[in-house]
């Protein structure tokens, strides 16, 4: 039951009672992913209810990604579990349409991201395995190395993202990733010069050194201050027009 503003307590409906023990059996895996629910007339007389009410439980889980339905004679109700991919996934595409509609802004989400990827960074350098120091090394090329935009642009995706993975956080990277695919997806990064490709390459290696030290102050603090010199170069790149997903 929940509480309203008076008080007063409202008793779940069929439907959404069925949805929470359903939804209970998945996540503490009773019903495992692939395998398929009873069928809906088994699920009323089960639960006592009619099938309209066991198919508006369904659309609720549904509506979660906790199952899929299919038609046919094979079809039916199949479990799903939530994956990473998936929330990240759906967050970015709320994200985007928020910034695209202006009920977020630029500032707001470079804000967002610079206060989840310095202290990533601070665990990072902390937390990191040596194999993972090496991926991230192969993100960083040396000076002078005649990169286009679309290379410099690869690598930088790559940096930032792998960066994330340093720090052993999953939640982290789900509420990261979203925030950074929607900035790169609205950012006109043609409109960067070699002088600021090479100004972020060497920030990069910056942080990365402070990382093969396991210096967590230090590359948070670098990661800070490449954020910042970063802030002026997302406001005159972003882009107005919705991309398409």
């Amino acid at each position: 039951m929940t509480t309203n503003s008076a008080g007063l307590k409202r008793v779940r409906k069929a439907y959404e009672q069925i949805a929470d023990q359903l939804r209970d059996n998945i996540l503490r895996a009773e019903l495992r992913a692939g395998e398929r629910l009873p069928r809906e007339t088994d699920l009323a007389e089960t639960f006592g209810v009619s099938r309209a009410t066991v198919r508006e439980a369904l659309r609720v889980l549904a509506s979660e990604n906790l199952i899929r339905t299919s038609k046919g004679a094979t079809g039916g109700s199949f479990v799903m579990r939530p994956t990473i991919d998936y929330v990240s996934e759906f967050m970015t595409t709320q994200i985007n349409l928020l910034t695209a509609a202006e009920e977020v802004s630029i500032a707001e989400t470079v804000e967002l991201r610079e206060l989840i990827e310095v202290e990533a960074t601070r665990l990072g350098a902390l937390r990191r395995t040596e194999e993972q120091l090496a991926r991230l090394t192969e993100t960083v090329p040396g000076p002078a190395s005649g990169l286009s935009h679309t290379e410099v642009s690869d690598l930088n995706r790559a940096f930032h993202l792998t960066l994330l993975e340093l720090a052993h956080n999953r939640l982290m990277v789900i509420s990261a990733q979203p925030v950074y695919a929607v900035l790169e997806a609205r950012s006109e990064r043609s409109l960067l010069n070699s002088r600021e490709h090479d100004d972020i390459l060497r920030e990069h290696a910056e942080i990365l050194a402070c990382i093969r030290a396991q210096d967590g102050p230090g590359a948070a603090e670098a990661m800070r201050e490449h954020l910042v010199h970063l802030r002026p170069l997302s406001e005159r790149t972003w882009r107005k027009a919705v991309p398409r997903t």
